[in-house]
Order: structure tokens, then C-alpha cells, then sequence
């Protein structure tokens, strides 16, 4: 029900002209590790430093969370860390974005999945 929603709301922003935006990401946060999570933290990675570019709720698992990574434009890249209710924690190494991505996140109990959208 929540994928249709999404790529609902997608389909609509897209054919009124209400896209993403040039300056930003939409991320679609997917709980598949059968943990809770406490937090979600996106990173932004210029150069040899990271900025925090957001930061979500809990998550339960089987749940999704969308995102909108505000102020990226042109080519980037973030990060994702993760923050399990147990206290273990899992990171991405970095993915490439720039301004009206929309990518899928899938955090497993060990890694992040990152799968792209098409605009």
C-alpha cells in the first residue's frame, strides 16, 4: 500500500510540475532488517568532511520513511548511518546524488541497499 502511495504521489508531482526539485533528494527509507531502528542520519560528503543534512524518527520494521534531502545541488554525495534500537549500528560508504534523484534505501541488519529511480 505504501509503495503505491508513493509512487502515486511521485506520478502526480511529476505531471504537475511539483517534481523534487533541482537542489533536492527523495529517499525512500525501507526497515527490511527485522530490528527497530532509532535513527536514520544522512550525511552530506564534501571533500574530506561530512555535513548532517537530516535525520528521522524511529522506524519499525516493515515500515518505510520518505525523505527529502534539501540543498543538493549540482553532483554530491551522502552517506547513510544507521542506528538500531539494540545500539549496533550500520553506515553506507557514500552514494552519488545530485538535485531530483529519488533513490530506495533498504537497510538489512548489515548493510544498506541503494537502489535508484528513474526521474
Amino acid at each position: 500500500m505504501k509503495n503505491k502511495l508513493f509512487l502515486a504521489a511521485s506520478l502526480l508531482a511529476l505531471t504537475t510540475g511539483c517534481g523534487i526539485g533541482n537542489n533536492h533528494v527523495q529517499v525512500n527509507v525501507v526497515n527490511d532488517s527485522g530490528k527497530p531502528i532509532e535513527t536514520v542520519k544522512f550525511w552530506n560528503l564534501e571533500g574530506d568532511s561530512s555535513t548532517l543534512i537530516e535525520s528521522t524518527d524511529a522506524i519499525a520494521p516493515d515500515e518505510e520513511h520518505n525523505v527529502l534531502l534539501k540543498n543538493m545541488p549540482g553532483e554530491s554525495s551522502h552517506s547513510t548511518e544507521v542506528v538500531f534500537k539494540d545500539g549496533t549500528q550500520i553506515k553506507s560508504e557514500g552514494a552519488y546524488a545530485e538535485g531530483g534523484y529519488s533513490l530506495t534505501e533498504t537497510i538489512t541488519a548489515t548493510e544498506i541497499v541503494i537502489e535508484y529511480q528513474p526521474y
